[in-house]
């Protein structure tokens, strides 16, 4: 040992010249070639000794804490090192594994081996100043006591705070890191298209919402989605065909033995492909877990990603049951969602929530979600479950129920399927049929709940009937159809209710607004009747897409 410090000492200068970060990263990659050289212990000891705080950059102590829980395990190694920085969560993780590298490199550069002591000496320096303010601040404080007990005059007093607040503000500065903005002009910005798990109904770059009223058949909507992922089925709308990998299943609602498992096989999925999360496990024992928490576990959460490596989608239901923050505080849920969304989108995966509405009238779909409006904010697409109101069908199975897009980024809303549910031969829970053909609805509609109670929902009723009725003769000018209504009795709330359920095209021209009815939409093309996935056909060459649709 005393042959090597003085070749040691003598690079301190060329490092510690170049900057408190370069400081930085020396000590950091002391620590990994004490570890390297099986001298954990030693690197326990300096790991302790150096408070996190003393780091320059956030980043850099996002490495120190990855070493730190390193050191805590049994047989410490720098492999063991690597896999804890790809695990950080926190920070800029692609600058956080650079940052790393570069302290690598410097452990395997025979110019820098053991230029740690830089490092280490430059913030043994700094411990031994902040603790000499630490001793000012105390004696400080006892002029303070005195004060209190009002021993001095107005001038001393004035004079002590000053020196009070001076000698705080060293003592508190944080040395080092450097707050500024940061910037990028466009023009260094790769433009990306958007990634899709389900083009225009579900994201694999973001956050998607799916929501309803309680027994609107969200569950069973997961489980479809699944059992295509799983088998890399086609997706109902003729929009290609399902990534095919797994799916990992966060929920508390639905047991898995008696309600998902058999969801899963009525549905058709590969359950193999499917994963289950009980929760984090708490002791040697195989089920004792607790429930899991996406702002405490999110690291628990990434690891177990990698030994699901063709893992599609993330599956939480209800999201709300796995988060700590208040349900109806925004701020707190986007603090502890958002570093999730983050991680899913950087693994390519799709997280899906599934939502509780609330119950009040008079409020949009995205309103109605639960969370303070902060879920509906943050989600890329949200979908809507709901009952067809125009379905007079009084089976439970044979009901027509809609899936709407309510918010689309980068794509179509207000547009969805149709489906019923069917119980598949051999099993006794009812799985999705897909209605072929696209619905057109306005989302709102489905969530917006005006007051008045009956009587008002048959006046609306009644204007869609004129109003269809004024139309169905051509376009009319905005101004004689409210004309028209309001002679009718209807007021211009009302009016505007029925244009919207119509679909009214409002078009501004020269002379003002006109507005017609919608044109009928296109027939959608039949999917290919070649290859694999023929039994998925629902085409009748002589009548169009029959009213049962696809199979899956």
């Amino acid at each position: 040992m005393t042959t090597t410090r003085p070749r040691q000492r003598q690079r301190l200068p060329e490092i510690t010249d170049r900057g408190d970060l370069i400081t930085d990263y020396a000590y950091l990659a002391g620590l990994v070639e004490l570890i390297d050289n099986g001298s954990a212990e030693e690197a326990k000891k300096w790991h302790k000794a150096i408070p996190s705080g003393s780091l320059c950059d956030a980043d850099a102590f996002a490495v120190h804490f990855a070493i730190g829980s390193v050191l805590e395990e049994e047989n410490p190694s720098v492999q063991a090192i690597q896999a804890a920085v790809r695990r950080t969560p926190d920070g800029n993780s692609k600058k956080i594994i650079e940052i790393y590298l570069r302290v690598l490199r410097r452990t395997q550069n025979p110019k820098t081996q053991g230029a740690y002591l830089a490092g280490l000496t430059g913030r043994v320096h700094e411990i031994e100043e902040r603790h000499a303010r630490l001793a000012g601040l105390e004696l400080i404080q006892k002029f303070r006591d005195t004060l209190e007990d009002r021993s001095a005059g107005a001038e001393q007093f004035a004079a002590l705070r000053r020196q009070t607040e001076w000698v705080e503000s060293i003592i508190l500065r944080q040395p080092g890191r450097r707050d500024e903005i940061g910037f990028v002009t466009m023009d260094k910005v790769e433009a990306k298209p958007m990634a899709w798990l389900w083009p225009q109904r579900l994201v694999s770059s973001g956050l998607n919402v799916v929501t309803g009223l309680m027994g609107q058949t969200k569950g069973l909507f997961m489980v479809d989605v699944a059992a295509k992922i799983t088998n890399g089925w086609r997706w109902p709308d003729n929009s290609g065909h399902a990534p095919v990998g797994s799916v990992l299943w966060i929920g508390s609602e639905d047991d898995p033995a008696s309600v998902l498992r058999p969801r899963l096989d009525a549905a058709g999925a590969d359950v193999s492909k499917v994963a289950y999360l009980q929760g984090v496990r708490t002791s040697m024992d195989d089920d004792d877990f607790r429930p899991l928490s996406i702002g405490q576990d999110l690291g628990k959460i990434d690891a177990a990603l990698d030994r699901l490596p063709d893992c599609r989608m993330i599956v939480l239901d209800p999201v709300t049951e796995f988060m700590e923050a208040d349900d109806n505080a925004s701020k707190e849920i986007r603090a502890e969602l958002m570093p999730f969304v983050k991680l899913a989108a950087s693994r390519g995966i799709a997280l899906v929530v599934v939502c509780h509405q609330n119950k009040k009238q008079g409020l949009s779909t995205l309103q109605r979600i639960a969370g303070g409006g902060a879920f509906g904010q943050i989600a890329r697409t949200t979908l809507v479950f709901t009952e067809d109101p125009t379905s007079e069908e009084s089976d439970d199975l044979r009901r027509r129920r809609l899936m709407v897009v309510a918010k689309m980024s980068g794509g179509r809303k207000n547009v969805g399927q149709a489906y019923r549910l069917r119980i598949p031969d051999g099993h006794a829970t009812p799985s999705i049929q897909w209605i072929a053909g696209e619905v057109n609805m306005d989302a709102d509609d489905i969530g917006f709940r005006p007051s008045g109670g009956r009587d008002h929902q048959e006046k609306i009723g009644d204007a869609v009937d004129l109003l269809a009725e004024i139309l169905g003769q051509g376009t009319t000018r905005a101004t004689d159809a409210h004309s028209s209504m309001e002679d009718a009795g209807f007021k211009r709330r009302q009016i505007e209710a029925a244009a919207k359920k119509l679909g009214v095209l409002k078009t501004q021209q020269a002379g003002g607004w006109t507005w017609s009815m919608p044109a009928e939409q296109p027939v959608v093309q039949p999917p290919s009747t070649t290859g694999r996935f023929t039994e998925f056909d629902a085409f009748d060459p002589s009548n169009g897409w029959s009213d049962t649709g696809f199979d899956r």
